[in-house]
């Protein structure tokens, strides 16, 4: 029998988030193999009641990460400790640790937008002034903190070097992790993998590419929200985190609309409110509010400036919604032919996928359809591998 010691830091997080689904995915089906498995965390008292019941009906032990990891490791004779978002444990060095490491790493977001002229820092503050709806005294002041960030460390200022951003982003522990024998690095996609070679060369092992699992999700009737889905929608998730770019959307969409005779709304989960018409905004839903609102949209649109994976077009491509798509990162090796593209950038370039598709619609339902049966298989498929690859000796 092998001793598994499993991260439950990501079962911390007050809002769910794919990382954490991809996590609990992982633990359920390694439950399932000939192996003990004990579970770990910063603050138990802050894992979700769901992953408690989880462990307590399965008997695992969930420890105290400070009860030192490594003396977790030595007395119940760890075969293999697997970290479900490497980022959780950029704070720990986890270099003494005697075992064998798998950790996952899902996208390096932070150094790919502060190193390609899309700077991390300004797209937040510019995103707060839209949220909280400043009055102008504080609108002017953010104004001159944005030119600060600007001509200090942004798009205007000098590139920074991998060791700049390394110690920018706190991932002085993870560098020297991964150039341990004993540590073995997966992450989602080909991008992915090659932005971790980009930007941490020195990696020992080879770093393994396997997409994960595919969510489960209730697609049923849902009473509740039917009063939302009278009038066709474009939908949009996770709008509160401003890598999600929303705005872009939001510039171009009354006018798309106005074209069409107001004939579509557009919902966005994530925000409480935006100032456009047509729009609905739901700060957050449950699993099967979302489900009902992606099996009834007319199009799932993702203006995402970077992912290392980007579960919800697939998520809409499993029910046969069609998927207009920044054409970046990971997003084109993920959809493949099943997405309509736009450059994230450019309003105008959104606009015309968006009248592309409500002239061939049908044909995009029917990519999104064939997109969706090749992605799914390689989701079942490497998520045994990654099972098999975690049980390795």
């Amino acid at each position: 029998m092998k001793n598994i010691l499993f991260d439950c830091v990501p079962f911390e997080d007050k809002i769910i988030n794919g990382g954490a689904i991809y996590t609990e995915i992982v633990l359920r089906e390694l439950i399932k193999q000939d192996v003990k498995i004990y579970g770990i965390a910063f603050n138990i008292d802050n894992v979700s009641t769901t992953i408690k019941n989880f462990f307590s009906e399965n008997n695992i032990e969930l420890f105290s990460i400070k009860s030192g990891i490594n003396n977790i490791v030595e007395k119940y004779n760890i075969d293999t400790f697997f970290v479900g978002i490497s980022q959780r444990y950029n704070c720990v060095d986890l270099t003494d640790i005697s075992c064998r490491i798998v950790i996952v790493c899902h996208d390096l977001f932070d150094f790919s937008m502060s190193n390609s002229n899309i700077d991390s820092d300004y797209l937040k503050h510019l995103f707060l002034i839209k949220q909280q709806k400043l009055k102008f005294a504080k609108l002017r002041c953010y104004k001159i903190l944005l030119k600060k960030i600007i001509k200090e460390k942004s798009i205007l200022g000098k590139e920074m070097n991998n060791q700049q951003l390394i110690q920018k982003f706190g991932y002085q522990n993870f560098s020297k992790l991964i150039s341990k024998e004993n540590v073995n690095l997966v992450t989602v996609s080909e991008y992915s993998k090659n932005a971790i070679l980009f930007y941490f060369p020195s990696v020992k092992n080879e770093i393994k590419v396997l997409f994960p699992p595919l969510i489960q999700r209730e697609h049923d009737v849902c009473k509740e929200m039917e009063q939302f889905t009278t009038k066709s929608y474009f939908l949009l998730l996770s709008a509160n985190r401003y890598n999600k770019n929303i705005y872009v959307f939001l510039r171009q969409f009354e006018k798309f609309n106005s074209m069409h005779g107001n004939k579509f709304n557009a919902i966005i989960v994530g925000l409480e409110d935006v100032n456009t018409n047509n729009t609905i905004c739901f700060k957050s839903l449950s699993d099967k509010q979302l489900g009902y609102l992606l099996s009834n949209c007319y199009a799932l649109i993702y203006p995402s400036l970077v992912e290392g994976f980007g579960y919800p077009p697939i998520e809409a491509m499993e029910v046969g919604k069609p998927v207009i798509a920044a054409y970046d990162t990971s997003i084109p090796e993920v959809c493949g032919d099943g997405a309509l593209y736009f450059n994230p950038l450019y309003r105008e370039d959104l606009f015309l996928q968006e009248n592309k598709l409500i002239n061939d619609y049908e044909s995009y339902v029917e990519k999104s359809k064939r997109q969706f049966i090749i992605v799914s298989k390689k989701q079942k498929e490497d998520l045994i591998k990654l099972i098999d690859y975690i049980m390795e000796k």
